[in-house]
């Protein structure tokens, strides 16, 4: 919607190349987006089993854009495509720009949703989940879920998540730069903002918006920040949609 973040500064957590979608939606509302990846994605060496597992699979399941990104090598070595599920739209996205277009995207994107496609209804699948060595101690994970369905599930960590230095963060938090929103898009990102809030307390008074209920919750949980909005979906689309409806409520208390 045409300038209904109009005089909103929002600080954007999301690594990249996801913040500089987010960005250009809010851009788009008339919004000001300022983007602080608390996170980088480092690659994992992957071993000849785990890469072999992948030629052998009878599905594929990445899960976020940086699984694709650091699967290419195996990617470019498939002498067929097996079915390829992703796990939202912008990893289907990825996965197009390495011409794999027939991709299965669930309705809810999360790794429940994943587990109750109807794809999974049949006999028993040689499955191989791509994601990050950070989600390993999120519980049930998707080998778990898809397990009790009787299906084979191999996971592989192609890459791991990791925090920048805190001279990086200080960097966005000096005392000429103003917020009025930030969002918090996974629990791994929330570590490393623990410590920038212990370096700029105003930090903590900042509204977040989370990508999803269960993260809001986390977020809650760590007593870090006490303003919390979850939005509907974890895309940048939902984000933006979530934050414009905060904005409006916001700037319409105000002017009452």
């Amino acid at each position: 919607m045409l300038n209904s973040l109009n005089g909103c500064h929002v600080l954007i957590t999301q690594s990249q190349p996801g913040n500089q979608r987010l960005a250009q939606y809010i851009q788009q509302c008339g919004g000001q987006a300022t983007c602080y990846p608390v996170l980088k994605a480092q690659p994992l060496p992957i071993s000849s089993y785990k890469s072999a597992a992948c030629h052998e699979a009878d599905v594929l399941i990445f899960l976020s854009e940086h699984a694709v990104y650091h699967a290419a090598p195996i990617l470019n070595q498939l002498n067929s495509i097996p079915q390829v599920i992703a796990v939202g739209p912008a990893t289907a996205h990825a996965l197009e720009q390495y011409g794999i277009s027939q991709v299965i995207v669930p309705h809810t994107f999360n790794k429940n949703g994943i587990a109750e496609l109807p794809y999974f209804d049949d006999e028993p699948k040689n499955v191989v989940v791509l994601t990050s060595q950070s989600n390993q101690k999120i519980q049930p994970s998707l080998k778990k879920l898809l397990t009790k369905k009787n299906h084979r599930v191999i996971t592989l960590y192609t890459h791991a998540m990791i925090h920048h230095s805190l001279m990086h963060s200080m960097a966005y938090f000096r005392d000429d730069i103003t917020y009025d929103v930030m969002t918090i898009h996974s629990a791994s990102a929330l570590v490393g903002l623990a410590a920038a809030v212990q370096n700029s307390p105003l930090l903590s008074s900042l509204p977040v918006c989370t990508i999803s209920s269960s993260l809001a919750q986390i977020v809650r949980q760590s007593g870090l920040f006490q303003d919390i909005m979850a939005s509907p979906e974890p895309t940048s689309i939902g984000i933006s949609q979530c934050l414009q409806t905060w904005w409006q409520h916001k700037t319409t208390q105000y002017a009452l």
